[in-house]
């Protein structure tokens, strides 16, 4: 889906009236419902473009959050420390492994990188590393009050 498409125009107008729509009513279960349209929607567009990668940052997500849960409930600071360190790591091997392995496979004259498939090109998925560890930071240096405990405010805030 590209961003000049009529799809794409089609797509963010019935987003827009959806989410619209949903925020004039003032129920909780609606409120719900609301991040649940715009996670839909994120899914929709991201695996439109990048197909299976999308399971790769669903996964990278959840991940995360759980480092973030694990970070909220240390106290011992070496422990936060290494947590820290693992989704560091985690998120660097994800943007060096989806963006630069057909790179790799194209240097070595391994002829094998147009067969490599859809899923180990993620498009986005640098934007979404940094959101995703940069919350993890927030965590460990206390600059959030405590860590989100709701998994769909979280997927909302890195997936959107």
């Amino acid at each position: 889906m590209e961003f000049n498409s009529s799809f794409f125009i089609a797509f963010w107008i019935i987003l827009s009236l959806g989410y619209i729509t949903l925020g004039n009513i003032r129920s909780n279960t609606f409120q719900i419902l609301k991040k649940w349209l715009l996670l839909s929607a994120s899914v929709f567009f991201i695996s439109s473009i990048t197909g299976y990668g999308i399971i790769i940052l669903l996964f990278g997500g959840l991940f995360d959050f759980y480092l973030g849960l694990k970070i909220g409930n240390f106290s011992n600071e070496s422990k936060k420390k290494w947590v820290m360190r693992i989704s560091i790591l985690w998120n660097v091997c994800l943007i060096l492994f989806c963006n630069h392995i057909t790179d790799w496979f194209t240097l070595n004259d391994l002829n094998t990188a147009h067969h490599l498939p859809i899923i180990f090109r993620v498009i986005g998925v640098s934007f979404f590393a940094f959101r995703s560890m940069s919350y993890v930071m927030d965590v460990y240096y206390e600059n959030l009050d405590e860590p989100e405990r709701n998994v769909l405010n979280y997927l909302n805030y890195v997936l959107f």
